[in-house]
């Protein structure tokens, strides 16, 4: 098995009106078990999100 160091890490994304808030006590056993763990929130979700300037634009167009 490989060290702890050398696995992936993982990934958790919430789904729809959640935010990276609602994994702590799954990244809490993750990380207890040496797994490392990174949860993420998405555009305009979160404890503190603003919503996006605009949904439909591409960063670079005019």
């Amino acid at each position: 098995m490989p060290a702890p160091r050398d696995r992936a890490p993982v990934l958790l994304l919430h789904g729809f009106w959640h935010g990276s808030w609602c994994w702590t006590e799954v990244l809490a056993g993750l990380t207890a078990a040496g797994v490392r763990a990174l949860a993420v929130d998405m555009a305009g979700h979160g404890l503190r999100a603003k919503r996006p300037a605009a949904l439909t634009r591409r960063p670079f167009d005019a």
